[in-house]
């Protein structure tokens, strides 16, 4: 698949959509994917099911994977995680690269329950493979 810079945009995997099986899975393709830091946010599990979402912190930072999604796919990814809203995320690479990616945090106003709640040890599985994949720290 060629997709030109216009026609794409960054998406931030930061729970189950680190994994390539996971994304495939919901039939999402990314044109390219890096492993990445994301700074000025961490990584919260939260909500009923422990679910990941990103929360803005000062000074915080998390390893996670960069995808680069053709636009068609962001909108399918927008509509599957409609209890989200879409937040930009400052992405390093480790090339050094700074890209600017969205990354999702529970809209609080959808969430039946709000509080930290871990994350099941299938979930935890599927990130670590799929961080594993792509060689994150």
């Amino acid at each position: 698949m060629s997709s030109s810079d216009a026609e794409c945009c960054y998406y931030v995997g930061i729970g189950s959509m680190m994994n390539p099986n996971s994304m495939a899975l919901r039939d999402l393709f990314p044109v390219e994917s890096w492993p990445c830091r994301c700074e000025g946010f961490v990584r919260r599990f939260w909500g009923k099911m422990g679910m990941a979402e990103i929360f803005e912190e000062e000074n915080g930072e998390f390893h996670a994977v960069l995808h680069k999604m053709t636009l068609e796919n962001m909108q399918r990814l927008d509509k599957m995680e409609s209890g989200y809203i879409r937040k930009d995320v400052v992405c390093v690479l480790n090339d050094g690269r700074r890209i600017v990616g969205s990354g999702y945090q529970f809209d609080r106003s959808k969430l039946s329950v709000n509080a930290a709640r871990p994350p099941s040890e299938r979930y935890v599985d599927i990130m670590v493979q799929g961080m594993q994949h792509f060689g994150c720290d």
